[in-house]
């Protein structure tokens, strides 16, 4: 299931959430930090990097991915988007010189408290216009940010923009959510439950796709967080957010706007040998300057 940062930078319009009993009527503000929107999952750092931690097979693609593209370890990894830092954790080994950005001041300071004293830094920035002073051989963005992003014109720009970052034999490896066959509606799309918080108590997640509303290159996806027994984390919350699905064109066409990065393969994030998959569903674009 796509599993996107929703909310990271500047989500897509119309979204609303509800949390312990909210009557669901008050639009949430489309403001650029999620820090802003009380009733996001975005805001606990905690709760959502343990709803979202990759799998070992997930880390263990993106790791082959990485090594192809650039040799072998140790690699300089920035991550544009970086949430909760759970794309970075797998690499930090302090062999690997890390970095994450994100927007929401709450997951930078979550990833300084929990990846740096392994080295890992962090910065509270926007992913459209990163202030950083250095090259880095890989930009790791897997967990699914183009979800947000709302046209053409922003994937390029982010597209162009990241590998302007890389050194020379860089990788930007970016994950993006194609268009696929919809199967009847309303369903429930992903679920994990009792899945252990480090505060204590347990938490799970349900995902449902509501509509597909292709007019608009969007799906309404329906996000169900519960906790038990977790001090500080909600016990109900409830979200519905647009998800943006992009066409083979869009993408291709993102590609020529940005001007000079080159789409090297497109790879199915369940096996790194897969590149015969096609701009179906999930895909890993490996992209290079």
């Amino acid at each position: 299931m796509f599993l996107p940062k929703e909310g990271i930078s500047g989500p897509i319009p119309q979204q609303s959430a509800v949390i312990d009993g909210d009557n669901g009527d008050r639009p949430v503000p489309a403001s650029p930090d999620p820090a802003d929107h009380p009733v996001n999952l975005y805001r606990y750092p905690a709760l959502y990097d343990a709803l979202k931690t990759p799998t070992p097979a997930d880390v263990a693609v993106v790791r082959t991915l990485i090594e192809r593209a650039v040799g072998p370890a140790p690699w300089s990894i920035l991550d544009p988007a970086s949430g909760p830092g759970n794309w970075l954790r797998p690499f930090c080994d302090g062999r690997n010189t890390l970095f994450g950005n994100d927007f929401s001041l709450p997951m930078v300071e979550y990833v300084r408290q929990t990846l740096g004293p392994c080295g890992c830094g962090a910065q509270h920035g926007d992913m459209y216009d990163l202030r950083i002073d250095r090259a880095f051989d890989v930009a790791l963005e897997v967990s699914g940010v183009t979800s947000i992003m709302p046209d053409v014109p922003a994937l390029a720009r982010v597209i162009r923009h990241w590998t302007g970052l890389l050194r020379p034999g860089g990788l930007l490896l970016l994950l993006v959510n194609f268009r696929d066959e919809v199967p009847p509606l309303p369903c429930v799309t992903w679920e994990l439950a009792s899945v252990p918080l480090a505060s204590g108590g347990a938490a799970g997640v349900r995902y449902e796709l509501l509509q597909d509303r292709p007019d608009q290159g969007t799906q309404l996806i329906r996000r169900t967080v519960t906790t038990q027994g977790a001090p500080g984390m909600p016990p109900f919350l409830r979200e519905e957010y647009a998800l943006r699905v992009w066409t083979p064109q869009e993408v291709q066409a993102a590609i020529e706007q940005a001007d000079g990065p080159s789409l090297q393969a497109v790879v199915h994030p369940d096996n790194a040998d897969n590149t015969d998959c096609g701009m179906v569903g999930e895909r890993y674009l490996v992209i290079r300057p």
